[in-house]
């Protein structure tokens, strides 16, 4: 199959996939809301970044695994990529023991950590004990995801993310059915997705990497250390990442209390959504740009890097300039019992710096692909710094509330991603310093006009219904959708691309009818 087939499968099954999960989701979450609370619920999302915090230590082996791997299969040399992915099993079981000391001591002393009601206590620390052992299971599994990312077979990844959003949304009606309702059940699901999300990897790995062997003398130390003294830059730049993003749920906990938390953990809901499409995006043009590394052809890596930021600005730009737009119409249907403008507020300084860092994403790609992640770890640990101090400032001299958090994380997300990773990156490749940016320009200016004309739709029209927004949301996105791809790659080859895919529908019906 042509690599270019194989990319788009990979992007029609991972658009798939994630669109699964973000509809189920799309409903869940009010019911969880409304079965737990929100201050209850928020303590998932709260769960999940101690999670994040402490895959710091374990980012210095996984990040970089697939690389190495990948390059000794591409290159023909399977026995060392045995080597290599025995080496990196066993490691990760010997973090997992580690790693039990501080959960421990995280959970006994959560209510000191944390702003819990007394009421919460027990039921959020079994909440976070339920998240940790996910974190193990996922942890001591996670080498077998290089077997579909080796092979470039994205679209069997996508099989098990929808497999496991169904059984998610199964477990959960069962459990609030049958129960009654507790934050404890989200553990309970976590657990059960993340036990099954191992089985099947563990039988792709089987299925795509037969040779691989489980035997403990393969083992290599040497193999351990030259994937960790590339890795653990990216543990400092994951430091970086948490001290800027992550933390940030946390600190509206302490800093404004539980009830801000549980509104700020609401309001994060879309802009995760499209984080997460970001990263799922990103995550399909990896492999490619992996294996065109392999093969040394500096050309071919560049245009790969292009045709990435050009598609995920396409994909990713389009929603999140309507939903700036319509965003306090979505809220006030999607959660009747919160503030929508509120939420609205806070969704759109969470979102705002995506619509540039996302199409920066695939260039970051790059430099993991040439094992040039030392400086940008380090500005990405010295970012992360300053959007604490920022905070801080902001919450101590001005009356910004917890509007300082995603203000902070926005104007330091778009210095560090939009400005300093292009330049970073075209210098290690050896280009000129802007060959990166014309994407990004393009892509902005297009959200720019997209979001003036949704402004204008939407207060023209004040959708009242669901059926009102999501026929307004569909017109608006297939109007900037003609508009984007016409800025983007031209009009002439938007129409030629539109007779091409009218001709081989033609061609279809004359065959049927013959």
């Amino acid at each position: 199959m042509s690599e270019k087939k194989q990319t788009a499968i990979n992007l029609i099954a991972k658009t798939l996939s994630y669109g699964t999960t973000m509809f189920i989701s799309f409903f869940l979450t009010p019911y969880l809301v409304e079965k737990i609370g929100k201050e209850a619920y928020s303590f998932y999302p709260l769960a999940n970044n101690f999670v994040n915090y402490m895959s710091v230590i374990t980012i210095a082996l996984n990040s970089m695994a697939s690389r190495f791997i990948t390059i000794l299969l591409t290159r023909g040399d399977k026995e060392r990529a045995n080597n290599y992915f025995v080496s990196v099993f066993y490691s990760n079981i010997l973090m997992s023991f580690a790693l039990l000391i501080p959960m421990i001591l995280i959970v006994v002393l959560l209510q000191w950590i944390l702003d819990i009601p007394v009421e919460l206590v027990l039921s959020v620390k079994v909440l976070f004990s339920l998240v940790f052992i996910s974190m193990i299971v996922n942890l001591v599994t996670n080498v077998f995801g290089v077997a579909v990312f080796s092979q470039n077979r994205l679209e069997l990844q996508s099989i098990v993310d929808i497999a496991t959003a169904i059984v998610r949304v199964v477990l959960y009606l069962i459990l609030f059915a049958c129960f009654k309702p507790s934050i404890v059940y989200v553990g309970v699901v976590s657990l059960a997705v993340a036990l099954l999300y191992a089985a099947m990897q563990r039988y792709y790995t089987y299925k795509l990497l037969p040779f691989i062997s489980f035997n403990y003398r393969h083992f290599d130390i040497k193999a351990v250390k030259e994937i960790i003294s590339s890795g653990i830059w990216n543990s400092v730049n994951q430091i970086g990442v948490v001290l800027l993003s992550s933390i940030g749920l946390m600190l509206c906990n302490r800093l404004f209390g539980a009830a801000a938390g549980g509104l700020y953990s609401i309001a994060l809901t879309i802009p995760q959504f499209m984080n997460g499409i970001v990263n799922m995006l990103s995550s399909v043009f990896l492999p490619g740009l992996t294996i065109k590394y392999a093969k040394g052809n500096k050309k071919d890596i560049i245009d790969h890097v292009q045709m990435a930021q050009d598609t995920i600005g396409l994909i990713v730009n389009i929603p999140i300039a309507v939903f700036m737009a319509v965003g306090t119409n979505f809220f006030r249907l999607w959660t009747p019992s919160v503030d929508a403008l509120e939420l609205q507020k806070l969704s759109i300084l969470a979102i705002g710096y995506l619509l540039v860092t996302g199409v920066a994403w695939p260039i970051s790609n790059l430099n993991t692909v040439m094992n040039r992640v030392k400086v940008p770890a380090i500005v990405m640990l010295s970012t992360g710094i300053l959007n604490i101090i920022m905070i801080y400032i902001m919450y101590r001299y001005t009356s910004l509330g917890m509007y300082s958090i995603p203000l902070s994380q926005l104007i330091l997300f778009v210095l560090n991603r939009g400005l300093f990773v292009g330049v970073y990156s075209a210098k290690c490749i050896g280009e000129k310093w802007n060959i990166f940016y014309p994407a990004i320009i393009k892509n902005l200016f297009c959200a720019f006009v997209i979001y003036i004309v949704s402004v204008f739709v939407n207060n023209l029209i004040n959708p009242e219904t669901w059926l009102s927004l999501i026929c307004e949301c569909g017109l608006l996105g297939c109007v900037a959708l003609v508009f984007n791809g016409c800025v983007i790659f031209g009009p002439r080859k938007v129409i030629l691309m539109c007779k091409e895919t009218q001709e081989k529908y033609f061609q279809k019906l004359r065959k049927k009818g013959n």
